[in-house]
């Protein structure tokens, strides 16, 4: 997505933070110069920076991280996903599974009844295709 330009932030705090509650979500520079590509461009950074924040804290604990794996419904979006890639340095993978929750619980499950060992041996013994995206 090319920059839109404009000082216009998104704070995407639609059911408050982890921060604090008390947060809330809005736009905050918007004038009538400022079109949707604009707001797209704003949400789109708001989420992203705001996943920084938790990635970073997480980053703090384990510091030899370098992919991040991505799914649910920003991970169908292109433009998001780069510039997750290009914010936070991280090599994105994108794994091209449907419904990667009951597909998780159907692992779980397969551990639990001795199909697997565990979860690593589970894990090496996955065979679907992952898409990757690296910083630009």
């Amino acid at each position: 997505m090319p920059k839109a330009g404009g000082d216009l932030f998104f704070l995407p705090f639609l059911y408050g933070s982890n921060a604090g509650l008390e947060m809330t979500s809005g736009f905050y520079g918007m004038q009538a110069i400022h079109t949707r590509a604009h707001l797209l461009q704003a949400i789109y950074e708001g989420g992203v920076f705001s996943h920084m924040t938790h990635l970073n804290r997480m980053r703090e604990r384990f510091t030899d991280v370098h992919t991040l794996r991505v799914t649910g419904g920003p991970a169908h979006s292109d433009v998001w996903m780069q510039m997750l890639a290009d914010v936070s340095g991280l090599r994105i993978e994108l794994p091209q599974v449907e419904e990667t929750g009951c597909f998780g619980a159907a692992l779980a499950a397969r551990v639990g009844t001795g199909v697997y060992r565990d979860f690593s041996e589970a894990q090496r013994d996955l065979q679907h295709p992952v898409r990757t995206l690296l910083r630009i």
